[in-house]
């Protein structure tokens, strides 16, 4: 039996080069983040909100970005599909802390990851055969199971977030100053 062509339309060793930057910039800032809390996150709030990200980080977003670029090199189809994913993760984490922290030697590299995880996603996806990924994956994955339990978690997620919008509204989110 034929294996399947790998289903990309030219070399992925700029995206790989891109990517694997990135996970060396997202380790050096988590790890900074862990190791240099006070001058890396100037306040208390900065520190609770971050330093736990910074485990997540190290620990399961940096795992998954690099295991699915070493199965993607291995000729993997499950590691081209979740490179992109663990590139979205980054790209989705670092625009909160670019977001969060003062303008700084951080900031700058917060930002630096947000636009080179961005630009390798593209590189990526304009790099996949999508008609070649929909032919092997067809027959093979519960699109429609798989289409409402996104739509379902979407739209918890807007429920949530309706949910704090009203409590701020309300007041109740807000500290008596």
């Amino acid at each position: 039996m034929d294996t399947p062509k790998f289903p990309i339309t030219r070399t992925l060793s700029t995206v790989t080069l891109l990517s694997f930057t990135v996970a060396v910039l997202m380790a050096a800032a988590s790890l900074a983040g862990l190791l240099f809390q006070a001058s890396i996150y100037p306040s208390e709030e900065l520190r609770r909100a971050f330093v736990s990200n910074d485990v997540v980080n190290l620990f399961l977003g940096l795992p998954i970005l690099l295991g699915s670029l070493w199965l993607a090199r291995k000729g993997r189809l499950i590691g081209l599909l979740f490179w992109p994913g663990a590139l979205l993760y980054v790209t989705y984490n670092f625009i909160a802390y670019a977001a969060a922290m003062p303008f700084s030697l951080s900031f700058t590299l917060y930002l630096a990851l947000v636009i080179l995880s961005m630009y390798s996603i593209y590189v990526l996806l304009s790099s996949m055969d999508a008609a070649a990924v929909r032919e092997r994956l067809k027959g093979k994955v519960a699109e429609r199971f798989g289409g409402g339990v996104l739509a379902g978690f979407g739209i918890l997620f807007c429920i949530m977030r309706i949910g704090v919008l009203v409590k701020a509204l309300s007041g109740e989110g807000l500290k008596a100053g």
